[in-house]
């Protein structure tokens, strides 16, 4: 699972990391997906302020909705910057 960077996050602790009463899970914000560990995260934990590594997350909000461009937006950007590149072309060949 790919999430935008600074998602909140619970980080699971496994039953040798904590006592019987205590906490199953930490406070912490996603950081990025940990590439030399099979399906584990990068998290930044607020108790140690340091990033750690997270085998079980659970994700805060449960559905996160990333915002996209409608067709139309992309159609006035990209005639804006054909517009800027018609009115100066030296800024669209570098060369």
């Amino acid at each position: 699972l790919l999430a935008p960077p600074g998602c909140r996050v619970l980080v699971h602790n496994s039953p040798d990391q904590h006592e019987s009463f205590a906490p199953h899970s930490l406070d912490g914000w996603y950081v990025s997906p940990a590439r030399n560990h099979y399906r584990c995260y990068k998290v930044w934990m607020w108790e140690t302020r340091d990033v750690r590594i997270g085998l079980t997350v659970s994700w805060f909000p449960k559905a996160v909705s990333m915002s996209t461009m409608q067709a139309s937006d992309i159609i006035l950007v990209s005639l804006n910057q054909i517009l800027q590149c018609l009115k100066d072309p030296k800024l669209a060949n570098p060369v």
